[in-house]
């Protein structure tokens, strides 16, 4: 049930990525009711440590940005059947303190979508950002509907491993914070 309602009653917390921690007061000393003094993975079930699963009263700092790319909630994924939620990392479902070559030309772009950043091939892969997130016209704004749905990420080369991505040391199935190299 809920993880037994938070262990009672839970705690409002924000998402473990330790950005987000000073989105809150006192966010490397939020009380833990389950037992240790202190969540170090914070917005997560368990204590000390990130997992799949996050708790319900999760707040995210980041919302916007996939709000401010095409198919931003529908990103295709290259590891998987569903989509990839943390579109700027190398883990599909969470964060990684490495970012992907989107997320940092994303954030070059000021984390807004431009003509440049949809024309760029981020990822090396010889497909454009625009073409991978469905605005292959470079013509999407933010709040509008996309010409076509994702059907590449423009972070992760792909297809994995061959051709031109054959020199990039990516793996699904990264769960840790080095995904690459």
């Amino acid at each position: 049930m809920i993880k037994l309602v938070l262990c009672l009653f839970g705690i409002i917390v924000v998402s473990a990525h330790p950005y987000y921690k000073y989105a809150i007061p006192n966010g490397y000393a939020v009380f833990n009711s389950c037992g240790s003094s202190y969540l170090e993975a914070v917005g997560h079930y368990v204590p000390d440590h990130h997992t799949k699963e996050k708790n319900p009263f999760v707040v995210s700092a980041r919302p916007s940005y996939r709000d401010a790319i095409p198919n931003g909630y529908a990103v295709f994924n290259p590891c998987g059947t569903s989509f990839w939620e943390a579109v700027g990392h190398y883990n599909p479902d969470h964060h990684t303190i490495e970012k992907n070559p989107f997320a940092l030309a994303f954030a070059a772009a000021g984390h807004v979508w431009t003509a440049d950043l949809c024309r760029a091939d981020s990822d090396g892969d010889g497909r454009s950002n625009g073409a991978e997130l469905g605005d292959p016209n470079c013509v999407w704004t933010a709040g509008a509907t996309p010409e076509r749905s994702s059907t590449g990420h423009p972070g992760i080369c792909e297809p994995i491993g061959s051709g031109p991505c054959a020199s990039v040391a990516f793996t699904c199935g990264c769960q840790g914070q080095a995904c690459v190299g």
